[in-house]
């Protein structure tokens, strides 16, 4: 069927069968160049963007609750838990803008479940958040930095008082002097309230009510000092009586009141600790772990489109190289049997010419010959004419003679 084809229908063929190869690998081309780039699409694009996300709310969760961890640790200053607020406030900002950027991306079945119950765990834990946050503004209105070290102070002053009444009495009893209690300043509560900072309002009007009586309170030690020095015991009783214990009271209530204010200031600080450890903490551990989980399904994602994207990648390499091979190889074939269609027709061609020319060229030498000889017998003939015209002549000659 080939070798009666036309030289015009093999050209064609050739040509159409180098397009078919060049299509072909084109094809294939342009396939692996469309799932390279649905691939880098999903991991760029889509899984990328949504793991940066994930991780941005997971360590602004962690910063939220760094910072509600310290709130609850008493003895802070005033600076280090405004930065604290400060830090929270930025870290929300920071996840809602993440989670601006997570949300509208495209989510896989199980992403999307997933999705759906980390939502409302995450506004859980946000309301908890806000509980704990409403208790460390209503600690910072109470304006004490470190309760416990207040209740302590407290105690601490009121147990030096009353040893120090109970000196007055085993001195009264005794005779006995005993060192101090003259100065009001000299005592540990004169040197706490010289160098005290406190905003607490209560705390104030309590220093304030106790200063008088603390001070009449020293007085009247001083007072019973001097009375016992010159003997006059009951002069000191009744001093005693009436100044130093009725003074002695009145300072010991103030440092009551005192450690009562640091009480409820200590029961809102364990409060919100309780809050912190507590319902905060299982409820970011909750949101955490669906957090977790979510980014772990999104590497697991990009880590299949990357394994795809390199078995399409080895695919297309493998397929290249055959395709190459192959077609060099069929294209080197064509062009062999198809020269040999064109050529071997021409030759033959060529060959039924050549011989047509000599056969020619045989019948032309032939036909020369015999016009040759054709020539010799017209010029013989005309020489016969010539003898015979003479003959003719002399017997005109003597016909007329």
């Amino acid at each position: 069927m080939f070798k009666d084809m036309k030289l015009g229908s093999k050209l064609i063929l050739a040509f159409v069968g180098v397009s078919m190869i060049t299509m072909i690998l084109g094809i294939f081309g342009y396939y692996g160049s469309v799932k390279s780039q649905g691939s880098i699409e999903e991991i760029g694009i889509v899984r990328l963007p949504s793991v940066d996300s994930m991780l941005e709310i997971n360590r602004c969760s962690e910063r939220i609750g760094g910072c509600m961890r310290t709130l609850a640790i008493p003895g802070l200053s005033k600076d280090i838990r405004r930065q604290q607020y400060e830090t929270l406030k930025q870290a929300r900002e920071d996840y809602q803008k993440a989670w601006a950027v997570y949300e509208p991306l495209p989510q896989t079945t199980e992403e999307a479940e997933y999705w759906k119950q980390f939502v409302p765990a995450f506004e859980s834990w946000r309301e908890e958040n806000n509980k704990a946050m409403e208790t460390c503004s209503l600690f910072d209105t109470i304006g004490i930095q470190n309760p416990y070290i207040l209740k302590a102070e407290m105690e601490q002053f009121r147990g030096d008082h009353h040893k120090l009444a109970s000196n007055v009495q085993d001195l009264l009893l005794t005779q006995e002097t005993f060192e101090g209690g003259e100065d009001h300043t000299a005592c540990a509560y004169g040197r706490w309230v010289a160098s005290l900072e406190i905003e607490n309002p209560e705390i104030k009007q309590q220093i304030h009510a106790c200063r008088i009586p603390h001070q009449q309170f020293h007085e009247s030690i001083a007072k019973i000092k001097k009375l016992i020095r010159e003997g006059k015991t009951e002069e000191a009783k009744t001093v005693f009586q009436n100044e130093t214990k009725q003074t002695a009271d009145k300072v010991i209530a103030c440092f009551e009141n005192m450690k009562q204010t640091g009480d409820q200031a200590v029961a809102t600080l364990q409060k919100t600790e309780q809050q912190i450890l507590g319902p905060v903490a299982q409820k970011q551990a909750k949101a955490i772990d669906l957090l977790s989980s979510i980014v772990q399904i999104n590497r697991d994602v990009a880590d299949h489109e990357i394994d795809k994207a390199e078995s399409q990648a080895a695919f297309l390499k493998i397929f290249s190289m055959v395709a190459m091979v192959s077609g060099v190889a069929l294209a080197l074939s064509l062009g062999i049997i198809i020269t040999r269609g064109i050529t071997k027709p021409i030759r033959r061609i060529v060959s039924e010419l050549t011989n047509g020319a000599e056969q020619v060229a045989s019948a032309s030498g032939q036909v020369s010959s015999a016009s040759q000889s054709l020539a010799e017998g017209a010029t013989e003939q005309a020489a016969g004419l010539e003898e015979t015209s003479s003959s003719l002549e002399e017997m005109s000659s003597m016909t007329k003679q």
